[in-house]
């Protein structure tokens, strides 16, 4: 059985827009899955003084036929180009991004949302407040967030970045395991200390409360790193060890909520090449 049946792909019609789609075609090939593609758009409300217009529902629903044509046209495109047959959906729809990405995921039991970061290799200067990092904190559901021109490839090696906190969610990770599985990826599970100490009994912890005991132990392996820079620390590693699939947990006081803080997000020298999946505890 698949990992993911049904992953929803929020599309703003940007630059990124095509890159989205080209990758979504890719990963719902190469999972089995159905794709449902979401536009969430505003209308443009004009002020003059005392005077306020606001398009009428005829303007409202001319907008949304436009853009779902646009975007189908884009899918239909990608799919011919890749040689695809894919069960998908388009719809297009007026409102808040965040909200109305989260309401369809949830109306649609999506399993997974999919979608693109602006910016050029690494998590844009104030990132904080839009709506990815909404989604990366707050989704029912896995994230995974890719950048400008990466194409879809079977994962191969995925690191979870384990922050040593116990989970409340028992089943956090059963989409990762879902995933490692079916592409047989190799897993690391990597803390970041600013003093190693203990080494012994920390490798031990790791092993009994970071993952699930049904992990396959021939294909996970348990790693200590010492630096003062978590984040730096994280791409290195992920740079040396040819990792393809970064894993964070969102939660107050995480390695995710660090990552999107107003000061780390404005280190552009903090470049992940690679997806992230953002899981909800």
């Amino acid at each position: 059985m698949p990992p993911v049946k049904r992953i929803l792909v929020p599309v703003d019609l940007s630059e990124m827009a095509q890159c989205l789609v080209r990758y979504a075609v890719g990963m719902a090939r190469g999972l089995g899955a159905e794709l449902h593609f979401l536009h969430v758009y505003q209308a443009p409300v004009v002020s003059a003084d005392a005077f306020v217009y606001v398009p009428d529902s005829d303007t409202l629903e001319h907008m949304r036929k436009n853009h779902v044509g646009r975007l189908r046209n884009l899918v239909q495109s990608e799919c011919t180009a890749q040689q695809a047959t894919l069960a998908f959906t388009i719809d297009g729809v007026y409102g808040v991004a965040a909200d109305e990405i989260i309401a369809t995921a949830t109306r649609l039991s999506c399993d997974l949302i999919l979608m693109g970061l602006q910016g050029a290799g690494y998590l844009r200067e104030r990132l904080l407040g839009n709506t990815a990092t909404h989604l990366f904190l707050h989704a029912p559901l896995p994230v995974l967030a890719i950048h400008p021109d990466m194409e879809f490839a079977p994962f191969r090696n995925a690191v979870f970045a384990y922050d040593q906190r116990a989970f409340q969610n028992k089943a956090l990770l059963s989409p990762l395991r879902a995933l490692t599985d079916f592409f047989e990826t190799k897993l690391h599970v990597l803390s970041i200390v600013g003093e190693l100490r203990d080494f012994p009994m920390l490798a031990d912890s790791l092993r009994a409360n970071a993952l699930d005991p049904d992990f396959p132990q021939d294909s996970t392996s348990y790693h200590i790193l010492q630096n003062e820079d978590a984040v730096e620390g994280l791409r290195e590693y992920c740079e040396h060890n040819a990792i393809d699939l970064v894993t964070l947990v969102a939660r107050k006081h995480s390695w995710l909520s660090n990552l999107l803080s107003e000061r780390v997000s404005k280190k552009t020298a903090f470049r992940l090449e690679v997806p992230v999946l953002a899981l909800h505890d």
